[in-house]
């Protein structure tokens, strides 16, 4: 018959058989998530890459400048800046944004366009109220 120590030896070792055993598919599984993480660095480099490119791209001197006067802009100059206080509040600007309908006395009917209030503008370096 087999001793008790050959048995607890045989036990221990079957325990550490299974210890390695779980060990090695936990260490594949980290593997495989970490190539999984490998893969995914790449691709979002590669889409940064990418999105820098189409960037430099569209954001060209001459096509924006080509895009700027079909839509009729200009080059903003240093007269045309003005006080953030002289634009007016929000509900201003979205009051002058809506006409309002007005009926006269004589029933027409007429629409109301308000001006946002101004303060004051510079123009050409003038200050004008």
């Amino acid at each position: 018959m087999i001793s008790r120590p050959a048995i607890v030896l045989l036990a221990l070792l079957l325990l550490a058989v299974g210890a390695v055993y779980q060990l090695k598919y936990a260490v594949r599984n980290l593997e495989l998530q970490r190539a999984a993480i490998d893969r995914a660095i790449v691709e979002t480099r590669w889409r940064l890459r990418s999105l820098r490119a189409s960037w430099a791209y569209l954001t060209r001197p001459e096509r924006l400048a080509r895009l700027a006067a079909e839509l009729g802009l200009e080059p903003a100059s240093a007269t045309r800046i003005v006080e953030l206080d002289s634009i007016g509040t929000r509900d201003q600007l979205e009051f002058a944004a809506r006409p309002v309908p007005v009926p006269l006395p004589s029933g027409r009917e007429v629409l109301l366009r308000a001006k946002p209030v101004v303060t004051f503008a510079f123009d050409s370096g003038r200050e004008r109220r």
